[in-house]
């Protein structure tokens, strides 16, 4: 059996592009392919590559190299045939015998690259087998209801989601705006220098960047170009036009602010670009390609972020691509703000890209000549990316000197964006406009990475000397989703985590969550069961249980009926050495009540107490297996497990299980709360009692970014059992106060930019599974009891924001979570009115937030949607919060 699909057909400087891919019935089978004519005839001067398509082999015949290994044969295709307007070609396709022709002309390619096309493709893909094979899995689990919604929900966004180009014109600046500009003098006028490296550009491409330079509104800029075609080889019957070197002096003598040297030779992109770099006399530094177009207000908006931000040192913008014909915009990229977890991951800051030049000279290496290098050739492929790694370390390292080290000496502005948990960054802005429009080569590395294998190597080793340089404890730097995404691991030396599980009945439930991450390959862990009100008789069986089964040191065994009939849990204050069994004082820290200590760290005078217990030390061999453990008797007769036995010189540590009492009503704050009470762990991981792990080194996944002093918490990526996503990371604003991103998207899917796969920092994370600091639990006081229910762990994310610190999205800890199963969902009058009272508490612990937006997410983003689509601009407008009618007055 064939399959093939054909991703893109384009018409562009006399030829067609086909980019697709095409397999037989096994994956190793030849597959042949041949363009003709309309006479049937084959098209001379066609080129036929192959093309890398791992998601293709990851879609298809995952199982297949379980068996037989790697597959050897590339699956894609990348064509290239001569075509000129009004003829036809034929793609073949033959595999297995049998032999595909599929028709392209002019209005055939019109219509493929349609806004309709795209739709009926998406819509089509509900239908291939294997979308059906999964449908139909999920119908024999749900039932027909459920994979109704199911399908209406993806049905749905195929026909709501905008079209770019569209959402584009509409949202573009107008004439009247970019006039205005042009009439608005700035105090501060810094001037830009453009840098350009050029090579064979052809001249349309050429002139078309350097005319929207020409246009800028803000007028205080040069361009320096460095020209490295090689003319001894290169003319104008190569040229398809003028020569790069006659476009360059037309510009030059009508605009001396256009400048430009031939080099001597091609020195390789780098080099190139450092030779522009050498020519340049501004204050700022703007990097440009030579095919590409700026915004005419781009120059405008840097300017204005400038004189907003004096201090500023890197700046960039959100960008999309544009074809050929500039007919077409398409693939925005819509950033967030300075997110350096992100930046490890991919390349996200790419263009509109500016730096100080002070900034650019203070990171910049001299070679032997006593040139300046900025972008370094041994990382060619990644040149950019080193680049702005290394000058955001420069920009944060300038940042901690000016202030200190103390957060508290950051400018009233700043200080007020930390209160409010908004703050990334001082000196790196991010302008959340389209100041960019990137040419897109259709079977360039931006579309098809896997055609510079190269490149990806040259960012891991980026990303890895980056990490090096922070003084991070970086382990090692894989390939993240696909080529160009990285994912960093970090050593740890599994520290001591304790997890506090929430519980009431639903022993099953506990059960697979403790069993599963005691599984792991995470060795240290103290479980704190926080026993709230359950009232089934196999409850109190299953604790007497588990506590045995995993025994803190000095254990002693209690029946099911003792356990039942204990009242609320003890707790030893640990500087009086007194016993206090009442519950918890209301906890309600805010911001403001905190100080911040020359650590950056948040001191709280009403921190939770901590209980100083030793812990059981147990023991497993070199296998993990359990050793068989010794047993005595106390003087009461009851057993008491020893948990110090020591094999060869070393003590192995286990896994330990204690029950405390919670006798109040249910409220996850004051629960949680005092379940922290009685760990002794410096990390502490909250765990809801229906998690279940799914990747063993999760823990290690998460503990690994939560050891590093500039992260608070770290969040993980959960799933509903059909492995649709339930949980990736928070935004605040999303449906009015604040949800989770990529809900109901399928883990199998692509996501936005791949950010449901990326490490990153977020605003928030869901305590379903949130692992942070013992230390930062206390500075912020906890979580906010007033929010019983709803709320609290985002409450609790903004309040270690606040202090300064990163809250972190890990993909690579994942999870099941059956969401509610233990509490019930929010489905009455009384619940709903009490929810609805916590979103307007909510509110007002944090107005500005969603009143201005979350920094980790883009003003042109949806918040009627969480798969990153655009705003509806029928509904939303861009920059404003989505309207509540309860939070009218607040945000």
């Amino acid at each position: 059996m064939m399959r093939y699909k054909v991703d893109v057909a384009v018409s562009r400087e006399g030829k067609i592009t086909f980019l697709g891919w095409a397999f037989g019935s096994d994956p190793e089978t030849p597959v042949e392919f041949d363009v003709l004519d309309g006479a049937g005839n084959s098209v001379p001067g066609t080129v036929v590559e192959s093309v890398r398509r791992d998601e293709v082999v990851e879609a298809f015949f995952k199982d297949y190299e379980k068996q037989h290994g790697p597959i050897k044969r590339e699956l894609g295709y990348d064509i290239n045939t001569p075509y000129q307007k009004g003829e036809v070609r034929y793609l073949v396709i033959k595999a297995d015998g049998k032999t595909k022709k599929i028709k392209f002309d002019d209005k055939i390619l019109e219509a493929f690259n349609s806004v309709a096309h795209k739709k009926r493709e998406k819509l089509l893909a509900l239908f291939h087998w294997e979308t059906v094979e999964v449908a139909w899995d999920y119908f024999k689990e749900h039932g027909f209801r459920a994979l109704y919604k199911k399908t209406v929900h993806r049905l749905k966004g195929i026909q709501e989601d905008y079209d770019y180009n569209e959402w584009y014109k509409k949202q573009k600046v107008t004439e009247a705006e970019l006039q205005e500009q042009r009439n608005t003098k700035l105090p501060l006028q810094p001037k830009f220098s453009i840098v350009i490296p050029v090579y064979e550009t052809p001249e349309k491409f050429l002139r078309k960047m350097l005319k929207s330079i020409q246009d800028q509104t803000y007028g205080n800029f040069e361009v320096c170009v460095a020209d490295a075609t090689p003319y001894d080889k290169y003319d104008r019957s190569q040229a398809n036009g003028k020569l790069p070197k006659e476009v360059l002096e037309e510009f030059h003598k009508a605009d001396p602010r256009f400048r430009y040297e031939i080099l001597e030779k091609n020195l390789g992109i780098s080099d190139n670009t450092n030779a522009a770099i050498e020519m340049a006399t501004g204050d700022y530094i703007v990097l440009a390609d030579h095919d590409d177009e700026l915004e005419l207000n781009a120059l405008f908006e840097c300017a204005k972020a400038i004189n907003e931000h004096p201090k500023v040192d890197v700046i960039y913008s959100d960008e999309d691509k544009i074809d050929f014909e500039d007919t077409y915009y398409f693939e925005p990229h819509f950033k967030t703000d300075y997110n350096p977890d992100l930046l490890r991951s991919v390349n996200y800051v790419c263009h509109l890209l500016v730096l100080k030049r002070e900034l650019l000279d203070a990171i910049a290496e001299t070679d032997e000549a006593g040139h300046k290098i900025y972008e370094r050739k041994a990382y060619d492929g990644a040149q950019d990316h080193d680049l702005i790694l290394r000058a955001t370390e420069k920009a944060q390292e300038r940042e901690r000197e000016e202030i200190g080290g103390d957060l508290a000496n950051l400018s009233d502005a700043d200080k007020k964006l930390l209160k409010e948990g908004r703050f990334t960054s001082s000196r790196i802005y991010h302008i959340p406009k389209v100041l960019y429009h990137w040419r897109s080569h259709q079977a360039s590395t931006a579309q098809h990475p896997e055609a510079k294998l190269y490149a990806f190597d040259a960012g891991a080793r980026a990303v890895y000397d980056h990490c090096k340089r922070l003084g991070l404890p970086v382990k090692k730097v894989e390939k993240g989703i696909t080529y160009g995404f990285y994912h960093t691991i970090y050593e740890n030396e599994q520290p001591l985590i304790s997890v506090v599980i929430p519980n009431k009945d639903h022993t099953a439930d506990l059960d697979k969550a403790i069993q599963s991450l005691a599984g792991s390959n995470y060795k240290n862990l103290e479980f704190i069961i926080v026993e709230n009100n359950s009232d089934q008789e196999e409850t109190w069986k299953y604790y007497a249980e588990i506590q045995k089964q995993y025994p803190v040191e000095g254990f002693v065994e209690k029946t099911a009926e003792e356990i039942k009939n204990e009242g609320q849990t003890e707790i030893i204050d640990s500087v009086a050495g007194t016993i206090s069994g009442n519950n918890t004082e209301i906890i309600n820290s805010k911001p403001e009540d905190m100080s911040v200590t020359d650590s950056g760290v948040a001191a709280d005078s009403s921190s939770v107490d901590t209980l100083v217990s030793a812990r059981a030390v147990n023991q497993c061999s070199e296998s993990d297996s359990v050793v068989n453990p010794s047993f005595e008797s106390d003087q009461s007769g009851k057993t008491v497990r020893d948990t110090n036995t020591v094999i060869g010189d070393e003590t192995h540590l286990q896994i330990t299980v204690r029950v405390v009492k919670w006798k109040g009503p249910f409220n996850y704050s004051a629960i949680n709360n005092f379940g922290v009470k009685f760990t002794s762990g410096k990390y502490i991981l909250f765990l809801n009692n229906d998690i279940e792990l799914i990747d063993p080194d999760s823990i290690d996944e998460m503990i690994g970014y939560v050891q590093r002093e500039d992260v608070g918490i770290c969040g993980a990526r959960l799933l509903y059992p059909d492995e649709d996503i339930q949980h990736a990371g928070v935004i605040m604003g999303m449906g009015g106060i604040a949800g989770a991103a990529f809900v109901r998207t399928h883990d199998a899917e692509l996501s936005y930019m791949h950010r449901a796969k990326c490490v990153q920092d977020y605003s928030c994370v869901t305590a379903a599974c949130l692992l942070t600091k013992r230390e930062l639990f206390d500075a912020v006081g906890g979580y906010t009891e007033e929010l019983a229910v709803a709320f609290n762990d985002v409450d609790f994310c903004m309040k270690v924001r606040a202090l300064g610190k990163l809250v972190v999205y890990n993909p690579y800890a994942k999870f099941y979570h059956y969401e509610s199963k233990s509490r019930g969902m929010e489905d009455t009058p009384e619940k709903v009115q009490r929810f609805n009272g916590e979103i307007v508490k909510f509110a007002k612990r944090w107005p500005e937030c969603l009143r201005y937006g979350d920094p980790y997410y883009n003003p042109a983003l949806t918040f009627m949607k969480s798969n990153f689509t655009l705003k509806n601009l029928e509904k939303e407008k861009v920059g404003e919060p989505f309207h509540m009618d309860i939070l009218d007055g607040i945000v």
